[in-house]
């Protein structure tokens, strides 16, 4: 029986440990798909940070942004939009706040400071040092810095992702967040915490029930990996759904499975257990 596996990225698929996809992933994802399972991303990444890091595998589509933006066999299915309003109040309050935060646009983003400093350093990691390339690569991924937003740009905003050393600050604004969206800050053992803002009703789970109705798949066919707080409701409203074993302790609560750590083959060790290969 054909399923239909979502797959987030971070703590799932890829390892930042090593910085990469471990090698047992890869095999289990192109077994899985010559046995004609339809493989789809699941992430809270926007598309700028998804670039063609994943265009090896063989995918048929990508859940962008916690669910606003979606793309099955490279066509854009669905789109959403940030309410205007609520996305001013955020970026002010992290301004006059000084977190750090990332725009997600549909096509590109918008990193402030902070944000732009951290994925130069990254780059630059790619560029040999080289500080020029390294620029080019962040708006090859078409990853700009705040300042050069336009006010037509706001309207393409999907979702916010913020971090800061300041959990306080970071909790005052999710305590404030208009009706309108919604968020989460992730439990860290690191001094810097990192949250994620969305458009309220859209989620990782909203994602996969567009892309089972387009696709015209059952939910009962449909299996969902993933290992942090964002993932809880995609875990729960798969027909299967699997927490990482270095998953968030309130993931596991909700999965049906939880397999090894990714660091262990966890993916692939799933993927035999539940008979996809």
């Amino acid at each position: 029986m054909k399923k239909a596996i979502f797959l987030d990225i971070d703590g799932t698929l890829f390892d930042y440990s090593t910085n990469s996809i471990p090698e047992s992933s890869i095999k289990a994802i192109r077994m899985a798909k010559k046995n004609g399972h339809l493989i789809f991303i699941c992430t809270g990444r926007g598309i700028s940070e998804v670039g063609n890091d994943f265009s090896f595998l063989p995918l048929d589509g990508y859940i962008l942004s916690c669910g606003a933006n979606i793309f099955v066999h490279k066509k854009n299915i669905y789109t959403a939009s940030f309410p205007q309003d609520a996305l001013h109040y955020c970026v002010n309050f992290m301004k006059k706040h000084h977190i750090g935060f990332t725009l997600d646009g549909h096509s590109k983003s918008f990193l402030d400071g902070e944000a732009y400093d951290m994925f130069h350093s990254f780059k630059l990691e790619q560029a040999n040092n080289n500080s020029e390339l390294a620029r080019a690569l962040l708006n090859e991924n078409k990853m700009f810095h705040f300042s050069s937003i336009k006010p037509i740009d706001y309207y393409s905003i999907l979702k916010i992702s913020l971090f800061s050393k300041d959990r306080k600050v970071c909790e005052e604004l999710m305590q404030s967040l208009p009706n309108t969206i919604t968020g989460f800050l992730n439990t860290s053992t690191s001094s810097l915490t990192h949250g994620e803002i969305m458009i309220d009703g859209i989620t990782k789970a909203t994602g996969i029930k567009k892309v089972l109705d387009y696709v015209r798949f059952p939910i009962e066919d449909s299996i969902a990996f993933g290992d942090s707080l964002n993932d809880i409701e995609m875990l729960k409203f798969s027909n299967i759904g699997v927490c990482m074993g270095n998953g968030d302790k309130e993931v596991k609560k909700v999965a049906d499975f939880v397999t090894k750590s990714i660091d262990k083959n966890g993916l692939y060790y799933a993927f035999v257990k539940l008979k996809l290969l």
